[in-house]
């Protein structure tokens, strides 16, 4: 199920107007909250997508 969430989540970050695909991924990358080890790990990648937060480029608290 985490993939039609990161679909849409990108889809609300290129309705924002960021339409290169490495700007995309990034806000994406960055804006995830982070789970397990610091950082992007085996288990839980980059973490919990946050769709506001990439989106806005604000982020917000897990």
């Amino acid at each position: 199920m985490a993939s039609p969430h990161v679909a849409g989540s990108a889809a609300l970050v290129i309705a924002s107007g960021v339409t290169d695909k490495s700007e995309v991924r990034s806000n994406l990358q960055s804006t995830a909250d982070d789970l397990g080890d610091q950082g992007k790990d085996n288990l839980y990648g980059y973490g919990l997508v946050d769709a506001y937060g990439a989106a806005t480029g604000v982020q917000t608290e897990p």
